[in-house]
């Protein structure tokens, strides 16, 4: 997974992630992520903030139980300087410093980025370096070493400014040999936008290449990306289906977002505010299923919401304000999810048919997100009890 995942942040942008915190952190910003919460409730990222728009901590949850903290530091400059990872010891169940990243700039391109154990430790664990080409931002070489002489060297090349191809060399030990085990090819629409993403590897026991995964990309008519397909040796093995509000455009939400494969949050292929994301896994997982994540933000020009959210005409959701039940009335109701405004799963069941009649009598008062699958959509519509 962490290899799949690898593979997409690639092809989302090569080292983007800390100059994304900084160009999202201007006077256009009108929306910032507050969580990401999913249906289950086992999987809740929180983002926290200092002056309204500078991440400061991102948070992971499963349950009630955090499992990491990410810690997160600037310059005076305004950029991300240190990153410091927390994790749950499984003895103690306490968070612990893991790791150290601190990261180093030169004329404004993201140059080194060193891991240590500890903040008083100087030895370095791992290094990846960037290498730019005169006036370029984006790198035609990373390099990723480790301290017991493992080496990995990225190299792209583009086309048009796009990524087109990524060739990987990998060197396990200091007196291994340095060998081709790794290309990834890019195919893009007339937009730009890739629609497929090949990625192989070399098995050197059979001396032969293989095709490994195959990433697919389908988009809406606004270019956000609204399906992201992996097949695992020719077989379906992980999709991730995508949700927007059309209305709201990306470049006025803040998603903060640091590391490579650690968040399910990046931008690049976003324009407008994304809304959901749903995660299905099948292939040779012995129990396939999907989950779905919701995106919750604070609307930094009107208090905590889910962006304007409007009750669709092919629904009917009433009364609205509710005291004691609310009526949903729509053609093949599935489900209904109900968060409070932390993003807090507070209630969720199956709906069958055209109508279903809710209690709520016992929630406590406030507001609420309901969110309603119906066969031929999703609708989200904020729910007030009184």
């Amino acid at each position: 997974m962490k290899r799949i995942l690898l593979s997409f942040l690639l092809m989302l942008a090569v080292c983007a992630t800390v100059e994304t915190l900084q160009a999202q952190s201007g006077n256009n910003v009108r929306y910032r992520l507050d969580r990401i919460a999913s249906s289950d409730d086992q999987d809740t990222y929180d983002y926290s903030y200092v002056n309204d728009v500078t991440p400061t901590a991102i948070s992971h949850s499963k349950g009630e139980q955090i499992q990491s903290v990410d810690s997160l530091f600037y310059d005076e400059n305004g950029r991300l300087s240190q990153v410091r990872f927390y994790s749950v010891n499984p003895t103690t169940n306490a968070l612990e410093l893991f790791s150290v990243e601190d990261y180093l700039y030169v004329q404004g391109n993201l140059l080194i980025r060193s891991t240590r154990k500890s903040l008083e430790s100087e030895e370095i664990i791992k290094t990846v370096n960037y290498y730019y080409g005169c006036g370029a931002t984006s790198p035609f070489e990373m390099t990723i070493e480790t301290i017991d002489g493992y080496l990995e060297s990225h190299t792209y090349t583009y086309e048009n400014n796009k990524l087109a191809s990524v060739i990987i060399m990998t060197q396990e030990g200091p007196y291994a040999p340095f060998l081709e085990t790794g290309r990834q090819a890019y195919t893009r629409n007339a937009a730009g936008d890739p629609v497929e993403l090949r990625d192989s590897i070399f098995v050197a026991d059979e001396n032969m290449w293989v095709e490994q995964f195959v990433h697919r990309y389908t988009y809406d008519a606004n270019r956000n990306c609204i399906r992201w397909e992996v097949d695992l040796h020719g077989t379906p093995d992980y999709a991730q289906d995508f949700e927007y509000d059309t209305s709201i455009p990306a470049a006025s939400v803040l998603f903060p977002t640091h590391e490579d494969f650690l968040h399910p949050i990046h931008p690049d292929l976003m324009r407008n505010m994304r809304t959901k994301h749903t995660t299905h896994m099948f292939g040779k997982s012995s129990d396939p299923r999907s989950i779905d994540q919701s995106y919750f933000y604070t609307d930094m020009q009107g208090g905590t919401s889910v962006a304007d959210i409007t009750v669709d005409a092919r629904i009917g959701f009433y009364p609205n304000p509710a005291t004691d039940v609310v009526r949903i009335e729509g053609a093949q109701l599935l489900h209904l999810t109900l968060y409070d405004l932390n993003g807090r799963v507070v209630r969720s069941m199956a709906l069958t048919g055209d109508l279903a009649v809710i209690g709520v009598a016992t929630l406590p008062r406030g507001m609420y997100i309901a969110e309603v699958k119906a066969a031929d959509k999703t609708f989200r519509i904020k729910l007030t009890l009184k």
